[in-house]
């Protein structure tokens, strides 16, 4: 069994493993390989699928498929959850069984989205090689929550039937999950879409064209720099720090602005306010731009970007 979050920007994975909870991740791009191939590069599987020879590579490359759209996800969601089973990480793991859990953002937790990715990934035909798989869907954040209330064994963890308030800071979406006494309250549970931190990206790829016309960077590439708060360009290493001060500022004062206008009634009151998601390394490392009330009950679980794959897989525990 394992628990799948398939993002926008990665795909995390956890697993059981002697008892204890493993995680790894890798990237969801992946783009269609050329004619001619050529040599393969580092870090890159190929695999068949749909009837076309596609890449799935942690290279970032201006022919890299853009990941942020529900299609993309509920497309390529058989092809990545094949490279999760039988990828190099699982080499030598005896998996207990043939279930999965995956999680969809929230505001496309309907019936026709749930369905069609059960029906998707219930059968898997990669490389002419089949996979008969029993799928579990849940909603994103929730799967934090899981994680959060859930020990390794799938028991319950004391002291976590409080108010929390769960943000999922995703690549393309932020979700929000109200924790009202250790149960969340789906009414109140909501999806920011275009929120996720490829608001930031997306604003950095802007100043990097108008600095330097003509430049081209992957959303990958994006990313690394705004935690690195630097950038490769012809053999010189770009100081972007006082850029990315101002992109994150402006995009935490937005986040929190809306977060604030949908949930403050509920932030005010809580006792955690759970910050995860592959997100949430770009929000803490810049926690002082955040509200005062917000600092006070934040709680940053450990490995935050695997915290929903982990509440995945104990759900299926």
């Amino acid at each position: 069994m394992i628990g799948l979050d398939i993002g926008f920007g990665d795909v995390k994975v956890a697993y059981l493993d002697k008892g204890e909870v493993k995680t790894f991740k890798f990237s969801n791009a992946v783009r269609q390989k050329r004619s001619g191939g050529g040599a393969m590069e580092p870090g890159a599987s190929e695999y068949e699928f749909n009837g076309k020879q596609l890449l799935i590579t942690d290279q970032p490359h201006v022919d890299n498929m853009s990941t942020t759209s529900i299609e993309y996800l509920m497309k390529y969601s058989p092809l990545l959850a094949y490279r999760a089973l039988k990828g190099p990480e699982m080499k030598g793991v005896v998996l207990k069984d043939n279930k999965i859990s995956v999680g969809l953002p929230i505001g496309y937790y309907t019936k026709s989205y749930r369905q069609q990715l059960i029906d998707s990934l219930s059968r898997v035909i990669v490389n002419k090689d089949v996979l008969d798989l029993s799928v579990s869907v849940l909603p994103q954040a929730v799967g934090i929550q899981y994680d959060f209330q859930l020990d390794a064994k799938g028991g319950d963890v004391k002291g976590t039937e409080i108010n929390a308030v769960i943000l999922d800071i995703g690549y393309n979406t932020v979700d929000v999950v109200i924790m009202e006494r250790g149960q969340s309250v789906g009414d109140e549970s909501d999806m920011l879409p275009g929120f996720g931190i490829t608001m930031a990206v997306q604003n950095l790829q802007k100043e990097l064209k108008m600095r330097f016309p003509g430049f081209v960077t992957s959303d990958q590439v994006c990313k690394e720099a705004l935690l690195s708060r630097a950038l490769r360009w012809q053999g010189d290493t770009l100081d972007l720090s006082v850029t990315i001060d101002e992109i994150m500022e402006n995009y935490i004062e937005r986040l929190m602005y809306e977060i604030q206008g949908k949930w403050d009634k509920y932030i005010v009151g809580c006792d955690k306010l759970i910050l995860a998601g592959g997100g949430s390394y770009y929000l803490s490392a810049n926690a002082n731009l955040m509200p005062e009330g917000f600092r006070k009950v934040l709680h940053v679980p450990e490995n935050p970007e695997f915290a929903n794959a982990r509440g995945y897989l104990k759900s299926l525990i």
